[in-house]
């Protein structure tokens, strides 16, 4: 996803519930038995044809993860 990012082709970037989390105490196994670990989000990478800088990148506000870059601000009410 990083390189996407940097590769100037990415317009928004969000996070949406995937198959909950598996941690390393806990992992899951692939169709070939490998296990895996997740966080239990699924990146969502919205696209276009004209070249977006990383300050231009929309974070999506579907689904906060504070364990990630995707970090959303904490709405305090405050004007």
């Amino acid at each position: 996803m990083e390189d996407l990012v940097y590769s100037q082709g990415l317009r928004a970037i969000g996070l949406v519930n995937g198959v909950g989390a598996a941690p390393k105490s806990a992992p899951r196994e692939n169709l070939t038995t490998d296990p895996y670990y997740t966080a239990g989000v699924r990146s969502v990478l919205l696209f276009d044809s004209e070249l977006t800088s990383l300050t231009e990148i929309e974070i999506l506000p579907w689904q906060p993860f504070e364990q990630g870059f995707l970090k959303q601000p904490v709405e305090t009410g405050e004007p």
